[in-house]
């Protein structure tokens, strides 16, 4: 352990040492803990309690944006097509991965999406999009929204521009990260990153100065301690079930973005590219 290293040093245990102590420090600092004291001896942490505080929403944003008019497309990432959709006024954006194009599949993101408005006491009236959700239009229906088909070679500028923002961000990640290759699920939580923190803050020209769209629908509101403590990309050691074996304690991973208000994290293990939640 570094403070048994700190203590021998500082005690001139190790005769002729040519480390001191402030070598230690800042070795600890640049690299980390010693890989093989995460490995051995890392112990389950007890999770913190979730504490569920309700954000309460002005009267006059629910009285003026009751009705929320969403707009939504299919944007492709690498290839991987996700269900975009945001609203107008409130700009909440939202992403999901979409494994088919079937039309079944597609209205369960978008009933995952209307129920997160309708939780908070908002209705989806209207639904701009092109042409290839036509064929959703009497499902669309069921769930009180009225769908617009916007005409040949015209497009719905708030999607448009919001697509476009998502990917540039992702750009900007996928480019600073020191590896030459990405499993389709890295690519995927790039994605959902970029839509998390873009909810995350009060935007120019919304409806609030000081309520982030994510505290307006989702009831969730930015801490520093439980969603800025890791990077997007950054290499961590998780804690695996283990038994009083020699099997390794920790787990090789990149982390990826918040999961909850807990300080729980999703990242992306080395071993198998799978995703995985755990405590950070």
């Amino acid at each position: 352990m570094t403070k048994d290293f700190i203590r021998y040093v500082a005690s001139s245990q190790i005769p002729n040492c040519p480390v001191i102590v402030q070598y230690i420090k800042n070795a600890e600092f640049v690299w980390g803990p010693e890989l093989g004291c995460l490995k051995g001896k890392t112990a389950r942490q007890t999770s913190p309690k979730i504490r569920l505080e309700n954000i309460s929403i002005p009267m006059q944003i629910m009285q003026q944006y009751k009705n929320i008019t969403l707009s939504v497309d299919v944007m492709k990432v690498t290839g991987i097509p996700f269900l975009m959709t945001i609203s107008r006024h409130i700009k909440f954006g939202s992403a999901g991965k979409l494994d088919t194009m079937k039309n079944s599949h597609i209205m369960k993101h978008f009933k995952a999406i209307i129920g997160a408005y309708v939780t908070r006491g908002f209705r989806v009236t209207i639904i701009l999009a092109d042409n290839q959700f036509e064929t959703m239009r009497g499902e669309l229906a069921d769930l009180h929204a009225t769908l617009h088909i916007t005409s040949r070679d015209e497009h719905v500028p708030e999607i448009e521009r919001y697509n476009r923002t998502i990917k540039e961000r992702v750009r900007g990640n996928y480019t600073m990260l020191p590896f030459q290759h990405l499993p389709p699920m890295f690519v995927i939580e790039m994605v959902y990153n970029a839509v998390f923190w873009r909810n995350m803050f009060a935007l120019k020209g919304g409806v609030s100065h000081t309520q982030s769209p994510s505290e307006l629908i989702l009831n969730q509101n930015l801490n520093y301690n439980s969603h800025c403590k890791l990077e997007f990309g950054e290499y961590v050691q998780t804690h695996e079930e283990h038994s009083n074996d020699m099997t390794k304690r920790t787990l090789g991973a990149i982390a990826t973005r918040p999961s909850n208000d807990a300080g729980s994290y999703y990242f992306i293990s080395l071993k198998t590219g799978r995703r995985i939640n755990r405590r950070s």
